[in-house]
């Protein structure tokens, strides 16, 4: 693919503002990700100071309340200044105030190469997540593993969130990825390769189109962050994010967790599934993925997880333990 092929945005972006807010979410994130594991070992250093998700929640609430003005991509050191003169900072210890001013400096310098950086930055996080994606089924030997490849992406303009910050489909030639303007958006912004791993695993590999939030939002996205805690020993600070961020877009969307995402009773069944019979698990998702299209499979699949998630954990260990034998199968005999 060639660079515009790749990453393409809406007309809204040819308006000086709005690209100068894009890039500044963008700057301003890659500057903290590269500072999060010196982060957090300070403020774990120095606990009684502060703590590192405490210094991020600050980071991101004066963002928020900020970058709606923003009108060049140099005003962005305005917003780290209004930031760095916050209660949550003043009181770290010297340690911790040495990594964020590294990160200030590393914004600064970012600038000289604003719209180069912001763009690299969508373009690698979309490319590594499609690589994960690749090199998770091939260690499960997931059928259709020649078939994961990075989408082109398109960049849409959200300012006040009224949708999903990124989604795709099985049928859409794209993933789309919208700039918005509230809080989560920097936490997003900081765990883009997991939004998009969520969207190839959750939304662009299923054959079905019939697959609900349980599926999708739940199973799916728990296979993830458990790939991720049993494999990436430095994962906290990321599934932290994450959670902070299904957290903060419940909130945005006024309504309940399980609501938007689907019964939280899931996270349980398929945590507990992936420690005890990995295996299965797999055979399991892997039947998922490749399900044929139709709602009445769809609701089959829904069956399934209902009935594993009513279990008695007893019950449920002594299914576990015996092969898996597709899905009618399994359905029938519970």
């Amino acid at each position: 693919m060639t660079v515009h092929e790749e990453l393409d945005f809406a007309p809204e972006f040819e308006a000086p503002a709005v690209k100068a807010r894009l890039n500044a979410l963008l700057l301003l994130a890659d500057s903290a990700r590269q500072s999060l594991t010196d982060l957090y070992k300070e403020t774990e250093r120095e606990r009684d100071k502060g703590e590192w998700h405490a210094i991020l929640t600050a980071l991101a609430k004066t963002f928020a309340s900020q970058i709606g003005t923003l009108n060049r991509t140099a005003e962005v050191t305005l917003i780290w200044n209004q930031f760095a003169n916050t209660t949550a900072v003043d009181r770290l210890g010297q340690g911790a105030k040495r990594v964020l001013d590294t990160t200030f400096q590393r914004l600064r310098q970012s600038l000289d190469t604003a719209d180069a950086t912001a763009a690299s930055y969508l373009r690698d996080a979309n490319l590594r997540a499609a690589a994960y994606i690749e090199q998770l089924f091939k260690r499960y030997r997931l059928s259709r593993a020649d078939e994961v490849s990075a989408a082109p992406m398109f960049v849409t303009y959200d300012p006040k969130a009224q949708f999903f910050c990124a989604s795709a489909t099985r049928g859409a030639r794209r993933i789309y990825w919208a700039l918005q303007l509230e809080e989560h958006s920097f936490y997003e912004a900081l765990i883009l390769d997991w939004i998009f791993q969520h969207e190839y695993l959750s939304h662009r590999v299923p054959n079905n189109m019939h697959l609900s939030r349980s599926v999708r939002e739940v199973w799916l996205a728990t296979a993830l962050t458990e790939e991720h805690k049993e494999f990436d020993a430095d994962c906290h600070m990321n599934l932290f994010l994450w959670e902070k961020l299904r957290h903060e877009l419940a909130l945005h969307f006024r309504t309940s967790h399980e609501e938007l995402f689907g019964p939280e009773r899931l996270d349980q069944l398929a945590a507990k599934t992936f420690f005890y019979a990995p295996t299965w698990f797999w055979s399991l998702t892997a039947e998922l993925l490749t399900l044929p299209d139709g709602a009445e499979a769809a609701l089959l699949v829904d069956e399934l997880l209902s009935k594993l998630s009513g279990l008695r954990h007893t019950v449920l260990k002594q299914v576990l333990s015996k092969p898996w034998q597709g899905l009618d199968v399994t359905l029938a005999a519970l």
